[in-house]
């Protein structure tokens, strides 16, 4: 055989070294980059911790309010709706006295078929939903 094809490790010593360094060397470099990232020098010697603190500080603040209150019928209505349906704008019923006769199931049955629901009583809806 020639030279070049011959394995490198030829006594039983050898190996044993090239086993150990194997481990070794891998773990002291883990080790070391560990060292290197955890290291407690972070800040220049020239710049102060409050100076630190305040370049870190996040952009906004929150602020938690009281708990919420909900809301009885009148003073939603007062708040939210009035604004349309006092003036009967967009077409906002303005007298509510003015109601199709029948029982409630009917009425709600004839006034789905009879009309799509239009955006001002869908906003009407969700205003009266949402407790502030």
């Amino acid at each position: 055989m020639s030279e070049e094809h011959e394995n490198f490790i030829k006594t039983p010593k050898q190996l044993v070294i090239i086993v150990v360094l194997a481990f070794v060397v891998p773990i002291m470099f883990i080790i070391l980059l560990s060292q290197l990232m955890t290291g407690d020098k972070k800040m220049r010697p020239d710049e102060q911790p409050v100076a630190i603190a305040d370049r870190i500080k996040p952009v906004g603040e929150l602020v938690v309010a009281g708990p919420k209150v909900l809301l009885t019928g009148d003073k939603v209505y007062e708040t939210i709706c009035q604004t349309c349906h006092a003036a009967g704008l967009a077409g906002a019923r303005t007298s509510w006295a003015t109601r199709p006769p029948g029982p409630r199931s009917s009425r709600r049955a004839r006034r789905s078929a009879s009309r799509t629901p239009s955006p001002v009583s869908a906003r009407c809806r969700r205003a009266a939903a949402t407790p502030t």
